[in-house]
């Protein structure tokens, strides 16, 4: 007798496609649509993730998310949750699934069991709120998948215990395009320098560390006067648009302004990731570092900063090379090593494509959620066994 397929409903606060959303599409991607059918509640508005998840099949419901919870403006939490609810109300799902911390806690039960669909939260930010609010809530959840151990230190302590780690994945070969490097970096428009680029993709924001990777630029002046730092995020909101202004400041105090070049979003991160001849992730904080792994299945040796998820992530002198945090010098030293060693950069790569393969498949982490989905949800479609597989 066939079963209807179990209803999932995705939850994200922002409509911009940054780390995490990548890897919600991933997923959604993904899923056995036998077995589930997904709907995504989002802020109002169109953007990249609205148009992209739809491109999959994916149903778009417009929900009132705020982007950020401002700890003192508590009625922008409560009106956040009133809306989620309502959604959730209308929708009935058989699951929730909150793609980060701030959806959670606006989806979180007030308490465990009662006609509440069970609510897994994806664990991706070591910045986490410490109050009593925000413990209780993430407390009455059925499940937290963290990306990271880091990720899941970074809880409070009474939820570590019973909270998972799930990395993060990327499908191989998804990214590695077939063309010339020339080609690609004539796409971006950026043919009429020979190079070495550098590439540093994230939301524009400090902890990312996009002002040591400018100051790392200026110390490979002599050495490399050609080379360029390519910049990909987001838009964000106003911080974010402030930052990208202050970098625009420093990098011409540093005589690099020309060496600079801001791309904004850029949709199709293997074209970027072709271009590159190094992929820099200097990131202070980083719940886990997903640029990283891309950067594994696209082919680019990876340098990064030895904090949070990242140390996790990249075995030293293996599938990358690792770097003090805040530290130019160090950045800078990395970028001339790598450089200057092609059998070196050829030795990363190697390494990478096999942690790729072996620790950050796409297919093993559609396993493992899917025996997750099954494990918490009633519907007798998603505990078919030939179904849930």
């Amino acid at each position: 007798m066939s079963t209807s397929p179990a209803h999932v409903a995705f939850i994200n606060h922002t409509v911009e496609i940054g780390g995490a959303e990548r890897s919600l599409l991933l997923l959604l991607s993904m899923l056995d649509r036998e077995c589930w059918r997904a709907s995504l509640l989002l802020p109002a508005g169109e953007g990249p993730l609205p148009r992209a998840a739809r491109a999959l099949g994916i149903e778009i419901v417009p929900c009132a998310i705020p982007y950020r919870l401002p700890a003192r403006a508590p009625w922008i939490f409560l009106r956040g949750r009133a809306a989620v609810a309502a959604s959730l109300r209308r929708l009935r799902p058989d699951l929730v699934h909150a793609n980060s911390v701030i959806p959670g806690l606006l989806a979180a039960p007030a308490r465990r069991g009662g006609d509440r669909p069970p609510v897994v939260v994806h664990v991706r930010d070591l910045d986490l709120p410490q109050h009593a609010v925000a413990t209780w809530l993430l407390g009455n959840c059925a499940a937290r998948l963290c990306i990271s151990r880091a990720a899941r230190q970074a809880l409070p302590p009474g939820l570590r215990a019973r909270s998972r780690v799930l990395h993060n994945a990327v499908e191989e070969g998804a990214l590695q395009l077939d063309l010339s490097r020339e080609e690609a970096r004539r796409r971006l428009g950026l043919a009429e320098s020979a190079g070495p680029f550098l590439g540093l993709m994230g939301r524009l924001v400090p902890e990312k560390g996009f002002g040591e990777a400018i100051a790392a630029l200026h110390l490979l002046r002599d050495q490399w006067p050609a080379a360029r730092l390519l910049l990909a995020g987001p838009p964000g909101g106003a911080p974010e648009r402030a930052f990208r202004a202050e970098l625009r400041r420093r990098a011409a105090a540093l005589g690099c302004a020309e060496r600079v070049i801001d791309l904004g979003f850029v949709e199709e991160v293997g074209l970027l990731l072709r271009a590159l001849d190094l992929l820099l992730v200097p990131s202070w904080i980083e719940g886990f570092g997903r640029v990283a792994i891309e950067g594994f299945a696209a082919g680019v040796p990876v340098i990064a900063a030895r904090t949070g998820g990242l140390i996790e992530v990249i075995e030293e002198e293996v599938s990358g090379v690792l770097v003090t945090p805040r530290d130019p010098v160090a950045l800078a030293d990395a970028i001339r090593r790598l450089l200057r060693s092609a059998e070196l950069r050829a030795r990363l790569v190697a390494g990478a494509r096999e942690a790729l393969r072996s620790r950050y498949s796409a297919a093993h982490q559609a396993r493992a959620l899917a025996a997750l989905y099954a494990e918490l949800c009633a519907s007798p479609a998603a505990t078919h066994p030939r179904q849930c597989r």
